[in-house]
């Protein structure tokens, strides 16, 4: 029964280690470049190569104008979220 405990025991103090090594390693790697690459594509590069990214860029500024617009409207009427 002992040595069966023993065993248990070797196995859990194994795992842990290899757990902490495994985090370890992981740690140490370069998490920017790992999510700015997928494979051997930059996908930074893809989306700003497409011919409609400026106007995209362009439509998403003019919107969120339009809304900062609105909601100061909103909110000197006292309708608005006041997210100041």
């Amino acid at each position: 029964m002992q040595f069966a405990v023993k065993r248990i025991n070797y196995k859990v103090i194994f795992i842990l280690l290899f757990s902490v090594i495994i985090s370890l390693f992981l740690s140490i790697q370069n998490v920017d470049a790992a999510v700015a690459k997928i494979g051997l594509i930059n996908l930074a590069e893809v989306l700003n190569s497409h011919p409609y990214s400026e106007q995209i860029n362009q439509l998403n500024a003019t919107l969120r104008e339009e809304l900062q617009k609105r909601q100061g409207e909103l909110n000197k009427q006292g309708k608005g979220l006041d997210e100041s």
